[in-house]
């Protein structure tokens, strides 16, 4: 359920629920209109977009962040699903911002 812009160019992953913009793609959040559509549950969003917030807006390291959002956020699936995609990511994560 990630969104990348046309002739966006990709060189890392963009975690799911998110959107992706740019000449070299960064986040531009998530993507809350397709979680809705989908019919993910409000709370589970809502958990989402502070797991969202904590990883990729926070000063620290990812790996130490990412344990914090497990401990806060970790028993909702979607999230879990999230940082698990980061984690295991091999090729880098798109960070969040302009370019």
């Amino acid at each position: 359920m990630a969104m990348v812009a046309g002739a966006a160019i990709l060189v890392q992953d963009v975690p799911p629920y998110c959107m992706a913009a740019g000449n070299r793609a960064r986040l531009a959040g998530l993507n809350e209109v397709g979680l809705e559509r989908r019919g993910v549950a409000d709370a589970a969003i809502k958990a989402l977009r502070k797991a969202y917030r904590l990883i990729f807006r926070t000063a620290g390291k990812r790996d130490d962040l990412i344990s914090r959002a497990r401990g806060e956020f970790g028993e909702v699936k979607e999230v879990a699903h999230f940082l698990d995609f980061i984690s295991a990511s091999k090729r880098g994560v798109a960070r969040h911002g302009r370019d």
